[in-house]
């Protein structure tokens, strides 16, 4: 597979699956004014399952890389 193509098969994935996941399990982590297990299982299931996707040692590294950066 070309690289380009790579690189927006991993984007589409990251846009579609990774971020609403992680939002929706932020959410009833955090802001439910109700404890929700059903929602919270799910969300976080899926959040781990895109990440294994993902390859899960290589998203911590980024989000290492980007945290040690001065401006964030």
């Amino acid at each position: 597979m070309a690289f380009r193509a790579r690189v927006f098969e991993q984007l589409f994935f990251h846009a579609s699956g990774l971020s609403p996941a992680f939002g929706q399990s932020g959410f009833f982590q955090r802001f439910a004014a109700t404890p929700e297990p059903i929602a919270l299982e799910r969300f976080s299931t899926w959040a781990n399952r895109t990440l294994h996707v993902l390859d899960a040692p290589h998203v911590a590294r980024w989000y290492a890389d980007i945290e040690s950066r001065p401006a964030v």
